[in-house]
Order: C-alpha cells, then structure tokens, then sequence
C-alpha cells in the first residue's frame, strides 16, 4: 500500500510540475519584460540633464506624453480581458525600448533645429508611453493571477522587475550616451535578442480560468465598488504624483547637493530602486497575511517621514546618504503595489481594467506632476527644495484617504 501510495504522490507532483511550470516561466518573463520596459523607457529624467534641455520644456514634454497615453489603460485593460493580454505585453515591451531614439536626437539637436527636435522627442516620448500603457495593466494582472492567494506578492515581484530596471536604466544610458557619443541606439541590439526569449517564455492563460466579461458587466462591476475604488485611485494619483515628480527633479537634486557625478548619473535612482525591491516583496507577503490596510497606511507613514528627512537634512556622507536613499526609496516603490492587489482584489474577474484604472488613469493625472515642479522650482522664493517639499503635501492627503479606506472597502468585501 506505501509503495501505492508513493506511486500516486510521485504523480500528482509531477502533474503540479507540468501545470505549474509555464506559470514559473511566464512569471519569469513577465519580471524580466518589465525590468527591460522600464530600463528602456524611463530614461527622459537623466536624458534632459545630459542634453541640457530646457527644465519648463522637459516638464511639459514628459507630462503631455504620460497624460495622454496613461489615459488609455483602462481600455488596454478591457482589450487584455477579452484574450489579448500577451499580445500588450510583448508590443508594450517593443515600443517602450524607442526611448534609446532619445541620444540621438540630443546629440543633434542643433542641426535638427530646437522646434523640430523638441517634436521629435516628444513623439518618441509618446511611442514610449503608449508601449507602456500597453504592458502595464496585461502584465499586471497576469502576474497577480498565477497563483491563487498569493496576489500582492506576485504583484510585488511584478512591479519589483520594473523598478530594477528602472533603477538600472538611467546608469545605463547616461554610460552609453557618455561612451558612445549620444548613439544610444545601439542598445536596441541586446533588447532585440531578450525580446526573443519573452516571446518564447511569455504564455499567460488570457482569462485565469475565468470567461471575460462583457463590456456592460465590466461597467456593472467597476459601479458595485466604485466608493472604495475611487478612494484607492486617489491614493495612487496622489503618489504617482509625488513618485514622477521627485524622480523628474532628482538629478538637479542630488546635483545641488554636491554629491558625486555617479550617484547623479543614476546611481541615486538605483539606489532607490534598490529600497523598493527589498521591501516591496516582504511588504506584499506582509499584506497578503496582515492585511493590506495596516500595512499600507504604515507604509505611507513612513515614507513621510523619510522623504523629508532626506529632503530637508543637511549634507551628509555619502555611505550615510545612500542608506537614506535605500529607506526612502523602499517605502516609495511599495504603496503602488499594495493598491493595485487591492484593486484587482475588488474585481478579480475584470483584473486587467482595475490595473488600468489604477495604474494608468492614476499615473494619467500624477503625470502632471513635472511640469508642476518644473514651474515651481523657477519660483527663487521656492527654488528646487522648495518645489520637492511641496510635492510631500501629496503623500499627506494619501494617508488620510488610506485611514479611510477600511470603512468604505467592506462594500466592496475587500479584507
């Protein structure tokens, strides 16, 4: 009977293996596209510092782009739910890698002329943007539904692929731009060939199981819980606006503080990232057996505190400095995250539409928030400090409204 029984284990594992081996590879894939749609496409921060663009400009340029293209995730979603969610993320992933057209334009800005190189630039912006619209709520939603009950650490380990490369991007291309004259295309090279394993390892089941709703039922749904869901979209255009504006700044910041040419060439941005990777998992494995409320109001109050301690702190060695960087950084990357597996939590059937709502129309509007900055920081009464510390009001309002959350969720049976 033990022999049996053995016999019967050994099968059941190895028919676990086999249906749980393409979830294993199309995760895989999915961290490794994000992490090259992010390294590829978030590079305009550092990108305006090393051409010298105009600051107002480079503002308006990256809201205009993100405002419009953002906008459209929620339909992306809807298109994703109804069996398109690998074909988003592999053309999401091929148009953002566009933004290495940026060096080039740089570099001959002058031949090219000011107003038709600002054109251009923001119509490879737009390319971009439109990628990443694309890939986010698909990628979102595949990754949160692999593996049942495990939601925001899947989600987590998602975001996380797209904030390594994000944190890597910048490093990377002001090296190339440096390097290679401003011919930063040629990175496309090693982007066609990852490409290729992403499209061989990316075989997401389209509906997780679940038939796609029709577009009446989708509405339906989104109306059954639109209390709690609009107080969750709050809360992220609230620190979607406070992440891009901060990120848009951060070169001259760190640049005004006299720090080294490394850490303002990206490796500020890396270190943040690197916060974000080591506490954005735990925090989802935390939520996932705490419970998102408490942890995500935690987290908002810590980031608050860190982000003006690091805004507002004097000079400090750079081993002090960088410390600080991995803390601020770990609670800025983690509460986008937790909101969008409470969102997809809300309407699991219509995962791909919540993460558009929430990570594209949020970022649609947080998106604004450069050229705010931008504007603010030629104010010499206010100065870039002052534009940052304003930015903080932003993560204020997101605790309020997250203290919130708890009562006007239980109509929607979030828990």
């Amino acid at each position: 009977m033990s022999t049996i029984r053995a016999a019967l284990s050994l099968r059941r594992i190895g028919q676990f293996s086999r249906v749980q081996s393409p979830s294993v590879r199309t995760l895989f894939a999915l961290v490794l596209a994000h992490a090259l749609l992010d390294s590829y496409g978030t590079v305009w921060p550092i990108f305006k510092k090393l051409a010298n663009l105009n600051l107002v400009w480079a503002g308006l340029i990256v809201t205009v782009a993100t405002s419009l293209t953002a906008a459209t995730q929620p339909l992306f979603g809807i298109w994703a739910d109804r069996g398109h969610r690998r074909q988003f993320i592999l053309l999401g992933t091929a148009l953002a890698t566009a933004g290495m057209l940026l060096g080039p334009l740089g570099i001959y800005r002058e031949a090219l002329g000011e107003v038709w190189a600002y054109l251009l630039m923001f119509l490879v912006m737009l390319v971009v943007r439109f990628g990443q619209a694309m890939f986010h709520p698909a990628g979102a939603s595949v990754a949160g539904g692999l593996v049942e009950g495990h939601r925001s650490t899947l989600v987590a380990l998602f975001i996380a692929g797209g904030m390594m490369g994000f944190g890597t991007g910048q490093m990377i291309f002001s090296a190339a731009y440096q390097q290679l004259d401003g011919h930063t295309e040629y990175l496309l090279l090693p982007a066609a060939l990852l490409f290729i394993f992403l499209y061989r390892w990316c075989r997401p089941r389209q509906t997780d199981g679940h038939q796609p709703l029709k577009l009446k039922e989708t509405l339906a749904g989104l109306a059954h819980v639109r209390l709690p869901l609009f107080i969750l979209y709050l809360i992220l255009v609230l620190l979607s606006a406070q992440t891009i504006g901060f990120y848009f700044l951060l070169p001259e910041f760190l640049e005004l503080r006299g720090y080294p040419t490394w850490m303002v060439n990206g490796g500020g941005v890396l270190l943040f990232v690197i916060g974000s990777v080591l506490i954005a998992v735990p925090a989802g494995r935390l939520s996932d057996r705490f419970g998102r409320f408490r942890v995500l109001a935690a987290i908002l109050v810590l980031m608050l505190v860190s982000y003006y301690v690091l805004l507002l702190a004097p000079s400090m060695p750079v081993a002090a400095f960088a410390g600080l960087c991995i803390i601020t950084g770990g609670f800025i990357g983690t509460g986008n995250p937790m909101g969008v597996a409470l969102g997809q939590q809300l309407l699991p059937h219509s995962a791909s539409v919540v993460s558009g709502i929430l990570m594209g129309l949020a970022w649609s509007v947080g998106g604004t928030a450069p050229a705010i900055v931008a504007c603010l920081a030629q104010i010499e009464s206010l100065g870039l400090i002052g534009a940052l510390a304003m930015l903080g009001a932003a993560n204020v309002l997101a605790i309020v409204l997250a203290m919130c959350l708890p009562f006007v969720a239980r109509r929607g049976k979030v828990h």
